[in-house]
């Protein structure tokens, strides 16, 4: 999967703006609030569950990516136009599964007649009114998707695959809305493995229940001592194998070094090539249902690095989208990170105030 295009207007500092991206690496640089960040958050609203959490006194009135009200150019406030922001997606059919069966065998399954090629465009666009209202168009190809629950079910199943991984190197984070940690077990472990683990997990489940039950009799008969009668159960949940996380380490003349421990230029650099990794495994899943080319948005992956470290990085970078087939997109302020094989590819925005 891949992004073709986006559009924006009235979001926030973008009152009208339509960005295209051409080839696996992309760089967005500017100035500082020039609105780089402006079109990663679109994008971003668009293909990642919604974050947002509104509260009125105790209750939780409901989650969404856009709110009018936040996203309103400022100066349109008064004026109560929408705000639009139209996403254009290239669906692979065979690496971007996935999603291609779904719209192919499910929502487009009786429709007649209709032309979808093995490489596919997907537009999605959002509108937000003044009234918080929000309002879609989902077109695959030329064909139209028309009733609004086959709209919302192609943006959960969209938003359900790991189409999009965000990292903001400025805080050394991977970007997930429920918490999940890069740093799981199940982030470096396929399908076919897992499923040999968790019979594995049955049988380890069963010599723990058998130690629980050696220990609640044990448990029963000392309660047994008091007037009050009381019987123990000592159960478990299972062995929540899917819940661990690794311990990530540097080797260095022979010496395991926590990655927490070295500096930020390094702990940077390698949660990217994990974060590479994690897009690669989605893209390489055996299983159609759950196979998705994701791509990877990075900001400022020159943090903490020295200028040349930085243009290694983005030789390597460039070189990696292109080998892996999978878009790479950053926001950046070093030249250092541009695309110097496909200049076109880069992306240089400047904010004009007046207007």
């Amino acid at each position: 999967m891949i992004i073709k295009r986006i559009t924006a207007k009235n979001y926030r500092t973008l009152e009208n703006i339509e960005v295209e991206f051409k080839g696996f690496y992309t760089a967005i640089s500017g100035r500082n609030n020039a609105g780089k960040s402006n079109i990663i958050r679109a994008i971003r609203g668009i293909l990642n569950q919604g974050i947002r959490f509104r509260f009125t006194g105790n209750s939780i009135m409901g989650i969404d990516a856009f709110d009018w009200k936040d996203e309103i150019t400022s100066w349109k406030k008064e004026t109560k136009e929408d705000v639009i922001v139209d996403l254009t997606l290239e669906i692979d059919k065979n690496s971007d599964s996935a999603i291609y069966k779904f719209l192919t065998d499910l929502i487009f399954k009786d429709a007649a007649n209709i032309d979808i090629s093995d490489k596919e465009n997907l537009q999605i666009k959002l509108t937000k009114t003044f009234k918080n209202e929000t309002k879609f168009i989902v077109l695959f190809g030329n064909n139209e998707v028309k009733e609004d629950y086959q709209k919302q079910e192609v943006l959960k199943r969209l938003r359900g695959t790991q189409c999009l991984i965000f990292h903001n190197s400025t805080r050394n984070e991977s970007f997930n809305p429920f918490g999940d940690s890069i740093d799981k077990v199940t982030n470096f472990i396929g399908t076919a493995e897992l499923d040999a683990i968790n019979k594995k997990k049955e049988e380890l489940v069963k010599i723990v229940q058998k130690s629980l039950k050696h220990h609640q009799d044990e448990l029963t008969n000392l309660l047994g001592n008091l007037e009050e009668k009381y019987e123990v159960s000592l159960s478990t949940q299972g062995l929540n194998f899917e819940r661990e996380t690794i311990d990530i380490s540097l080797k260095e003349k022979d010496a395991d070094v926590s990655l927490d421990d070295w500096g930020s230029g390094t702990k940077n650099r390698t949660l990217i090539f994990l974060n590479l990794l994690n897009a690669k495994r989605a893209q390489n899943s055996s299983a159609e249902s759950d196979r998705i080319t994701p791509i990877v948005i990075i900001e400022e992956p020159e943090c903490f690095l020295h200028p040349q470290a930085q243009a290694e990085f983005g030789r390597i970078l460039q070189d990696l989208a292109t080998k892996l087939q999978i878009q790479v997109i950053t926001t950046t302020h070093s030249p250092y990170l541009l695309s110097f094989k496909e200049p076109a590819a880069n992306i240089l925005i400047d904010r004009d105030t007046n207007g």
